[in-house]
């Protein structure tokens, strides 16, 4: 059985995530509302955020994010966030493939180590990490000019001392200027003894969803261990493990402890860089009753459309302020009904809920919902601040 976690912790995160996505002071009985917790218990956690400095309260004794937030994201803001999502794959990349693996980034000409792992064996080959990484001698620095806009491109290496490590090292602008055309049409970087006698390596882009260049993924090795006909594999190995970390940098699924808990294995909300997708969400409570349902012995229960259609849209709201989004960033809303004579009061609980926002929806008539006591279930797109480009920011402060 694994750890317990806390779901006070949880609680805690739901109230914050709500001041962000509004971005204004709130009262107790807001943050209560948005996050179905009741009153008091919402005001004791206020409280207790309050005493931390991670809210704080005005004169019109509204709550606010407080100073402790603003603090933690400066530190947050950091490639370390790049990295502590990397460490893993890199560090398996270099178990397969028993050579140095290396992460980096860069930024205003300068290429920096974020991650590094070397392989268990008697015999390694790596760049020194108290040394910079020559941009015109090393895989990093190629593919991180390749990627440049044009006009940049041309004013770097107009600036940069092509000095000769080796006999192989590039110190014709022209030369470079070739090489780094072929990195721009093969999608990765290499280098053969061109910063050390013996010792080659190759690199691939770590990219957005949006295909911007965050950072760079390399193996070097010596020659002996790298030639030209275990190129393709190795390429092949770090494309995978690029996957793998962008695939942990911008997918993220959550399920919410406050609300009824999924029955099968998937959560509640799943983010895809700038992308929320709700999953199909009903009137269900946290106690597994449904909302609008009234019951009789004996007779069959009675479904109030309007208030199913109210909570159930309630939910969807919660569930998307939990990863930064609002009704207004709904691209797509899709509500299934087990009887199409409902449109009435369905559209009755929409508007309710809501209002002037102009979400798109789509009724659609279903035979069945997993619930006899179920008359709608939705589903949401929506479009959240967080992107590749928040990512790229934290990696640009390198």
């Amino acid at each position: 059985m694994g750890t317990p976690k806390n779901n006070s912790v949880f609680k805690a995160f739901d109230i914050l995530n709500v001041f962000g996505a509004a971005g204004r002071p709130l009262s107790t009985a807001e943050i209560a509302e948005a996050t179905g917790l009741a009153p008091p218990t919402a005001h004791r956690f206020l409280l207790t955020l309050e005493d931390v400095g991670a809210v704080t309260r005005g004169d019109d004794s509204k709550f606010r994010l407080g100073f402790l937030m603003a603090e933690l994201g400066r530190h947050a803001d950091h490639p370390d966030v790049l990295a502590d999502r990397a460490r893993g794959p890199v560090e398996a990349l270099a178990t397969e493939l028993r050579e140095t693996v290396t992460l980096a980034a860069f930024e205003n000409g300068v290429i920096r180590s974020l991650v590094f792992a070397e392989p268990a064996r008697p015999f390694a080959f790596a760049m020194r990490k108290d040394q910079h990484f020559p941009l015109h001698a090393t895989a990093f620095g190629k593919l991180f000019v390749a990627a440049l806009a044009p006009l940049r491109r041309e004013e770097l290496m107009g600036e940069l001392e092509l000095e000769p490590f080796t006999a192989r090292t590039l110190t014709d602008i022209s030369q470079l200027r070739h090489a780094v055309r072929a990195v721009s049409e093969l999608g990765f970087a290499e280098v053969r003894e061109e910063l050390e006698e013996g010792l080659n390596c190759v690199a691939v882009p770590l990219k957005g969803p949006h295909g911007t260049i965050l950072a760079a993924l390399a193996v070097s090795a010596p020659s002996s261990r790298l030639p030209r006909g275990k190129l393709d594999d190795v390429v092949k190995a770090l494309r995978a493990a690029t996957a793998k970390i962008g695939k942990g940098l911008f997918i993220e699924a959550r399920t919410l402890p406050h609300k009824a808990q999924p029955l099968g294995q998937f959560p509640h909300v799943k983010r895809v860089d700038n992308m929320a997708f709700v999953s199909g969400t009903s009137a269900r409570l946290p106690d597994n009753s449904f909302a609008g349902v009234s019951l009789q012995r004996g007779l069959p229960p009675i479904i109030d459309v309007e208030i199913q259609t109210r909570e159930t849209l309630t939910n969807v709201c919660d569930i998307l302020n939990s990863v930064g989004a609002t009704l207004s960033d709904v691209v797509q809303m899709e509500a299934f009904l087990t009887d199409v004579t409902d449109l009435g009061p369905f559209q009755a609980g929409c508007d309710a809920v809501l209002g002037d926002e102009d979400v798109p929806i789509q009724a659609i008539a279903a035979t069945a919902l997993p619930h006899p006591h179920q008359a709608i279930m939705v589903k949401a797109a929506a479009i959240t601040p967080f992107s590749a480009t928040s990512i790229k920011r934290q990696v640009d402060r390198i």
